[in-house]
């Protein structure tokens, strides 16, 4: 477990959102930790090599719309049916630098946004 799914879990926790964490895994990306909803369900991903945060979330909702309403610079592809099977959810990436999304913002400074996300999963 990183530092930074323990805050995103605490904020889950206070927000009574059911949640759990698996050992690490490893898939073709790299190895990563994640915060799940069930077995199969994934909320937030951390990989370890890379410099960044992963959300699942909804197509309906675009980066540049996350961007407009969080202020939080993303990444992903709505339409990207091959990086995360589903017909109804997409990966998201939020660059990270020293610890802060973006290099500007903790993870509570942002908890809007990781509460809002997986009250949509």
């Amino acid at each position: 477990m990183t530092d930074l799914l323990r805050q995103i879990s605490e904020l889950l926790t206070t927000a009574g959102i059911r949640h759990s964490f698996k050992e690490m895994k490893t898939c073709w990306v790299g190895r990563y930790f994640g915060i799940y909803k069930h077995e199969k369900c994934l909320y937030f991903t951390h990989y370890i090599a890379g410099n960044f945060l992963e959300a699942i979330t909804p197509r309906r909702l675009s980066p540049d719309e996350i961007e407009a309403q969080y202020d939080i610079r993303c990444e992903g592809n709505p339409e990207d049916y091959k990086s995360y099977l589903s017909k109804t959810h997409y990966v998201l990436k939020l660059p990270l630098r020293n610890g802060l999304l973006n290099g500007r913002f903790s993870i509570s400074e942002k908890q809007d946004f990781f509460v809002a996300i997986a009250e949509m999963r």
